[in-house]
């Protein structure tokens, strides 16, 4: 990526407002907190990448994910959860997957986690561009 990333937070608690921060180092973002901000944000602009808080103030990173999937908008989405338990944290995960999103980033973490799954993901959706074209 030759321009800094755009970044949509869609948050949800102080617990994770962290990360917002730790994403402005590495993009430029736009937090948001609710599911109506977070449709005008994407209607309104193109994002390379949506943080999605596991829950916000009127809505889920599923009904979120969900509205995003049905409106096409073609960006991934990483589900954001804050502090559990290892059992929760596993099934979590698999739903996550299954449901399309592209990862689950579990807090606290380390900064350079945050930014493996940034990168990855933009490389990610830089590939896939690059096989429709060809």
């Amino acid at each position: 990526m030759n321009q800094e990333p755009k970044i949509l937070y869609v948050i949800g608690s102080a617990e994770t407002e962290a990360l917002g921060e730790t994403l402005q180092r590495f993009g430029a973002v736009k937090q948001v907190g609710s599911m109506a901000e977070m449709n005008q944000a994407l209607a309104a602009e193109m994002y390379d990448i949506v943080f999605c808080d596991a829950s916000f103030a009127d809505g889920t990173w599923h009904q979120a994910l969900s509205v995003i999937q049905k409106k096409n908008w073609d960006v991934p989405v990483v589900v954001v959860k804050g502090k559990t338990s290892i059992e929760e944290s596993t099934r979590l995960l698999g739903e996550v997957i299954a449901a399309g999103a592209f990862e689950l980033l579990m807090l606290p973490t380390r900064e350079m986690t945050a930014l493996y799954i940034l990168e990855h993901a933009l490389m990610s959706r830089e590939a896939e561009a690059m096989r429709e074209v060809a």
